[in-house]
């Protein structure tokens, strides 16, 4: 699979490959080795040819002997793992893509507590939250279709969290376990170290959410805790599972935002700064009580 982010070209397949910066997916032994499944005819079984190596070249010769060569569509790639996925900011008209993937999951799932599938207009609300606190919101697109999503939000509105954040992300539901997750939660990632937050917390609806707890743990989360029972939904009671990870330096040093630097119990203001601590925590406060939706 190529995940494409803004001006990047990566290797990612959802199992942990090193990312290639720059270089096109097929001079990648391993991927070209998997992109044969785009050449695969559909009534050949999936055994290896007789050299060991299940090649794009030896499908694509099996498949011209029958007369059966096909290519598929960017979105059958995807769910054979050799399509193309394109990492991105997320613009208002891609809202109603995003609407359609998360209703589904309010409606049917436990990632979210949401019970009622929120407005297009609601989402517009929540989308402009983040973005006022300068945090990311992403959307992972094959050709022109949106097929997922991504944001961190405040993890609380009380003025000494403003350092913690907290991850969402949400894939199509047909297209789950496809590496679309990860793609999205690796370039939050990256997105959000650049900024001053220096803990991501991931609030996982329903302790048997496998693929969910998975992803996280292989971006550098780890478990810190389970609230048992504390949701209602779909007639059962749900725990939540609580992951994770530090961002850039962590709790290693005191955290440094707009010129000036937070230690022990008062702010040290740089020569020359006129920012207001006070003013900066008073918007954060405000702009994090906005943000609405969690993950669960």
């Amino acid at each position: 699979m190529v995940v494409v982010i803004t001006a990047g070209v990566y290797n990612f397949d959802g199992k942990g490959d090193q990312s290639l910066a720059g270089t096109p997916f097929y001079k990648h032994s391993r991927c070209r080795q998997r992109s044969r499944m785009a050449f695969a005819p559909s009534d050949f079984d999936q055994r290896k040819s007789p050299c060991g190596d299940r090649s794009k070249r030896w499908w694509q010769r099996r498949a011209d002997e029958a007369g059966q060569h096909e290519q598929i569509d960017p979105l059958e790639s995807v769910m054979t793992g050799s399509g193309s996925i394109t990492v991105r900011d997320a613009v208002i008209e891609d809202m109603y893509e995003v609407q359609s993937i998360y209703a589904h999951y309010v409606a049917h799932g436990l990632a979210t507590f949401e019970e009622i599938p929120p407005s297009v207009e609601e989402l517009f609300r929540r989308r402009t939250a983040v973005i006022d606190l300068g945090l990311p919101y992403l959307v992972a697109e094959v050709e022109t279709r949106v097929v997922g999503y991504s944001y961190a939000m405040a993890y609380h509105p009380r003025a000494a969290y403003r350092f913690t954040i907290e991850d969402s992300v949400y894939v199509a539901h047909d297209l789950v376990g496809r590496g679309i997750g990860r793609a999205l939660l690796g370039e939050l990632i990256a997105r959000c170290e650049l900024g001053p937050w220096r803990q991501m917390l991931a609030v996982i609806g329903d302790s048997g959410n496998a693929v969910s707890i998975a992803m996280h743990s292989r971006v550098g989360f780890r478990p810190i805790g389970k609230q048992q029972s504390v949701g209602f939904k779909l007639g059962r009671w749900i725990d939540t599972v609580l992951m994770q990870r530090p961002l850039g330096a962590g709790d290693g040093e005191p955290p440094v935002l707009q010129g000036f630097m937070l230690g022990g119990n008062r702010p040290a203001i740089e020569k020359g700064s006129n920012f207001d601590v006070s003013d900066r925590a008073a918007r954060w406060m405000a702009a994090a009580s906005r943000t609405g939706d969690k993950g669960s």
